[in-house]
């Protein structure tokens, strides 16, 4: 059974477009038999007439940056056991 958005875009204005600079004007999403993708669209210019340029990527998933501990905050849980060590034959008690 086809998706009902299969083959459909969705476009937007950038809300971080910023003119001159690299982020796109316009962006969105699109289905491609089944497929999630994202594309970006700058308006161009070219003989006084504007047109459209555009790329299509794959979805794009914030990485979550790993957690680095601080070894000098590191708890140290002892267990009892470990705490009682064999000094053999010491000549005190």
């Amino acid at each position: 059974m086809e998706n009902k958005f299969d083959n459909v875009i969705v476009m937007f204005e950038n809300e971080y477009y910023t003119e001159g600079g690299k982020s796109p004007k316009y962006k969105g999403k699109l289905t491609i038999n089944g497929v999630d993708k994202e594309f970006a669209v700058w308006p161009k210019e070219n003989n006084g007439k504007t047109f459209f340029s555009g790329k299509i990527s794959e979805p794009f998933v914030k990485q979550e940056k790993p957690q680095l501990q601080d070894p000098l905050k590191k708890k140290i849980e002892a267990k009892h056991d470990d705490m009682q060590e064999d000094y053999g034959d010491l000549p005190f008690n």
